[in-house]
């Protein structure tokens, strides 16, 4: 992982990408792609697992992150891409795993 157990990197670390929005943008272009995916896809796999770790990152990032650097509340690009992610995760909830 990108972060480490010393307190301060972490929040630097977490600064730096909150900033960039890099993590937020590969978050969802992985979200369409996967949201394409068939499960006898080749690829599906793979892509889920790189959709897992940039979600971790993602978490990691807002859970290291300054409060009054979290400026979601203002910046509609985050709240679109927030919203994606909220949309994304309840349909993972009603995937019957037993069908798959």
């Amino acid at each position: 992982s990108l972060y480490s157990n010393n307190v301060t990197t972490n929040k630097k670390i977490a600064g730096m990408y909150n900033n960039n929005d890099i993590l937020l943008d590969w978050m969802e272009k992985y979200i369409k792609y996967c949201n394409k995916l068939k499960h006898g896809d080749t690829k599906y796999t793979v892509s889920f697992e790189n959709l897992s770790l940039l979600l971790t990152l993602v978490a990691n990032t807002i859970n290291n992150v300054e409060d009054e650097s979290f400026y979601m509340l203002y910046n509609q690009t985050k709240q679109r891409q927030y919203g994606l992610l909220v949309v994304f995760l309840n349909r993972l909830k009603n995937i019957d795993i037993q069908k798959i």
